[in-house]
């Protein structure tokens, strides 16, 4: 009979990793395989490697933490910028993992640039401050992605879908999910967060929680590309109705406004509606939420304080959306910026990376990536 090996490991690691990952010490203790987790604190027995290994998946600490002789400093930079309505500091795994995998696409796409020669900076980061005029800064930014030409665009998926591609062609990498990695059960949420942005004056990107509505994620979208002029690192938690916040928040919450929904077209399109009127064709011809569009009638006097309460007292803007079960690799491509999966693909084609790291890089399985790149168009080699 084989002798069962057990893993040491200190009593610290495993409290920090009760505090600091996914499932309260109730809800693993409870679980068969770590029935024994009282004694493993208490260095009174120590856990196997398969019993460790199942520890680490439901706590979704990394199984490299519990070599260590005492506790992580795990250093992200860009927590210390979080935009937050509560009073939580904390932050979860799914944060965190979420952070580390953009922060690891953005450094390898800065490396292929430069690999290409293409590692120019962006001249637009910060080209613009807070001490600016707001209805000036929207023009500035309504002018460089040509939100003009989009007035005619219907449904708020193809606006979202354009203006994201617009972004994009400008060097900026947006990306999205709803869930970490390809992991249906770690789910992200809008309560924690919205969308961050990681700036970088080569290669900045935007990240979008798609478990949020996609009227929120347009005005988020618009929100995060404003840090980025302002070169402005930031995790977003406060919604586009909020006040809350710092005065440079409030300031970007006034300027994505003006944005999205600019105030000669507002006089235009509500002349002769009552409030329930404008604030229907607001929403729906700004592709914004009732309650953004009932905040911005106020803010230029043509809806009544409590026009805003009612909509903000009918209307909850935190409800966690569930985007729907379509096409995997559809799904799959909307996730990822299509500037990165191109650079991607081409170095897979060009043999510079394996097929396995360019399925990682871009988050499919290894057997999933060729029908990936057939998707993207670009399923034949180039060497």
């Amino acid at each position: 009979m084989a002798k069962i090996v057990r893993f040491p490991v200190k009593s610290e690691i495993l409290k920090w990793a009760i505090s600091n990952g996914e499932k309260t010490y109730e809800e693993l203790a409870s679980k068969k395989q770590l029935k024994n987790l009282p004694d493993w604190i208490s260095e009174a027995k120590e856990p196997t490697l398969k019993q460790l290994e199942y520890f680490s998946t439901q706590t979704a600490i990394p199984f490299s933490y519990f070599m260590l002789s005492s506790p992580p400093e795990e250093n992200i930079p860009l927590l210390s910028f979080r935009t937050i309505n509560n009073d939580s500091p904390r932050y979860s795994r799914a944060l965190v993992d979420t952070i580390n995998t953009m922060e690891m696409r953005q450094s390898w796409m800065k490396s292929y640039l430069e690999e290409m020669g293409q590692d120019q900076e962006l001249e637009f980061i910060g080209s613009i401050n807070e001490q600016m005029d707001v209805d000036q800064v929207a023009d500035y930014i309504r002018n460089f992605l040509d939100l003009g030409s989009l007035s005619n665009v219907s449904g708020v998926s193809n606006y979202f879908t354009e203006i994201k591609h617009r972004i994009s062609q400008k060097g900026i990498m947006v990306m999205q999910n709803g869930v970490v990695g390809d992991s249906t059960k770690r789910k992200l949420d809008i309560n924690e967060f919205r969308a961050f942005v990681l700036i970088d004056h080569v290669v900045p990107l935007i990240f979008l929680n798609r478990q949020d509505t996609l009227n929120a994620m347009v005005f988020s979208l618009i929100h995060e590309i404003i840090h980025v002029f302002l070169d402005s690192p930031e995790v977003l938690n406060i919604s586009e109705n909020s006040d809350a916040g710092k005065s440079t928040e409030r300031w970007i919450n006034h300027v994505t406004e003006s944005v999205l929904m600019p105030v000669g077209m507002i006089n235009e399109m509500v002349r002769g509606l009552n409030i329930e009127e404008r604030i229907q064709k607001v929403s729906g011809k700004c592709h914004v939420s009732k309650q953004a569009a009932v905040i911005r009638l106020f803010n230029i006097e043509l809806a009544s304080q409590s026009d805003v309460n009612q909509i903000l007292e009918e209307h909850d803007d935190r409800t966690q959306h569930t985007p729907g079960s379509g096409n995997y690799y559809t799904t799959h491509l909307s996730r990822v910026d299509i500037s990165y999966a191109n650079a991607v693909i081409n170095s897979q084609n060009s043999g510079y990376i394996s097929t396995t790291d360019a399925s990682n890089l871009v988050g499919t399985s290894l057997g999933a990536f060729a029908v990936f790149k057939e998707k993207m168009g670009m399923g034949s080699e180039t060497r």
